[in-house]
């Protein structure tokens, strides 16, 4: 599962692996912005993955081996200014979230301002990119 958020953008969600309620993930994806902005932070966008992997193995046709492994991580970014940081946790319980955010925005402050630095406004992100617009062949 992918989920993100972004209070100057949109949002945006796929199929979820480990969690069934997508209310749930916009809140989490909500709430730790909703931190950022507390904290100090001019824009923040946050991303969430879920995802669960399984892997088969088998010698001389027979199974030999059987694995399952569930991950998640949650990421914050932030901006103050012109300047960003980027921090990310598998930790989604409420109080980890007002840490997560504090620490984004004072890892953005001690960093040096970058005039590239920002979140694309509105009218420039891609509404239904297609594979030609992409470029994607060769």
């Amino acid at each position: 599962m992918t989920a993100g958020l972004s209070r100057a953008g949109g949002i945006s969600k796929a199929n979820d692996a480990m969690s069934s309620d997508p209310t749930q993930t916009l809140n989490v994806l909500s709430d730790v912005i909703d931190h950022a902005k507390a904290a100090g932070a001019d824009a923040a966008d946050a991303v969430l993955f879920d995802a669960v992997t399984l892997s088969a193995a088998q010698r001389l046709g027979h199974p030999e081996r059987l694995e399952r492994a569930e991950s998640g991580d949650l990421g914050l970014r932030v901006f103050v200014g012109q300047r960003m940081a980027i921090v990310s946790s598998a930790d989604r319980k409420p109080e980890m979230l007002a840490a997560m955010a504090e620490r984004a925005v004072a890892m953005a402050r001690a960093v040096p301002d970058d005039r590239f630095c920002g979140l694309a406004a509105p009218e420039q992100l891609a509404r239904q990119p297609s594979a030609a617009a992409l470029d994607l062949e060769d």
